[in-house]
Formats: C-alpha cells, structure tokens, sequence
C-alpha cells in the first residue's frame, strides 16, 4: 500500500498551525498591555465610585451655599457701606465709569458708636473715570441712592480724554445705641 500524500491537506494544517501559534505569541507579547489596561480600568472604577459619592453630596452642598448666601444677603442689608458700594458697582456699570479707589481719608476718624447722635457717620473717598457726563451723572444718582449720603463736592482733573473725579462721601447708617437709648 502506498500512502498517499495530500499535500493541500497538509498546507491547510499548516497553515493552521502557524495561525495558531502566532495568536498564543500575539497574546503572550500582549499580556503586560492587558495587565496594564485592567489596572487602569480598576482604577478608574475606583475613581468613579468616589466621584458618586461626590455626586451625592451635592445637594447638601448647594442647600449650605444657598443659606450662606441668605446669611451674606441678610448681613450685606444690614451694613450701609456695603450698600453704599454695591450701589456704588451697579451705577458704576450702568454710566460706564470706572471704580478707581475707594479708601477712608487720611483726616477720617474712626467712627465710634455713641449714644449721642441719631447716625454713625462713615467718610469715604471715591475717585471715579470716565466721561465729564458718566462721572458728573453717577455723581448725582449718588447722592439720590437709596442710602443716607452726603456727596461733598468732587475734584475733577482732565486724565487723557477722559475725567477722574475724587468725591468725598459721608455715608450715615442709623446709631443702633441711639435707638436703644430712645426705646
């Protein structure tokens, strides 16, 4: 008997053979990437189990935010300078002037609470820049605003188009003692 040699059959197995072990090579000269993406994927599920937590305690978050925000609100109400400045910001932004400095003059005395007087008394110095028009407008509105201000009469000088002006301010809030004093 003579064997018959099928030589396609053979280059099939081969073939089969080479695909076989260049996929176990592949996947051996692979394993340090697989090893790598696993570690990257367990630690981004560790990442994302801490970000839920985050995710959670969100809303507790913003409940704190928002009652310091009215405790701000109440205490911002409260002080007349701090009124004074925002409304000082707000006309600042509608008659496109700019806030250059505002500070406490030099001569300013510390303001004591007394029972003397009805208001405790606060100077302020605001030097503002913008057009002669802008800064002699939010001037006025001022000493219109919502709070008790005397405007002193303001120093204008001419600055490369436009005018700073240094504008002495009085702000008067109610004396807390004084009214103590008078119930």
């Amino acid at each position: 008997m003579t064997a018959r040699i099928d030589v396609g059959r053979i280059v099939k197995l081969a073939t089969l053979l080479v695909a076989c072990a260049a996929g176990v090579l592949i996947y051996l000269a692979r394993t340090p990437e697989i090893d790598a993406a696993s570690a990257r994927l367990a630690s981004t599920e560790s990442m994302l189990r801490s970000g839920d937590v985050a995710i959670a305690e969100i809303p507790a978050m913003r409940k704190s935010r928002d009652v310091l925000a009215a405790r701000y609100h109440d205490r911002l109400a409260q002080n007349a300078e701090a009124s004074f400045l925002g409304e000082l910001g707000r006309l600042a932004i509608h008659e496109h002037v700019t806030i250059v400095r505002t500070s406490a003059p030099d001569s300013a005395i510390p303001r004591a609470a007394t029972a003397a007087g009805a208001f405790v008394a606060t100077p302020l110095s605001v030097e503002l820049r913008g057009s002669y028009r802008h800064v002699l407008t939010t001037i006025s509105r001022l000493s219109a605003g919502s709070a008790i201000v005397r405007v002193d009469a303001p120093n204008v000088t001419r600055v490369e188009g436009d005018v700073d002006a240094t504008v002495p301010v009085v702000i008067y809030e109610p004396n807390a003692m004084a009214q103590g004093a008078l119930q």
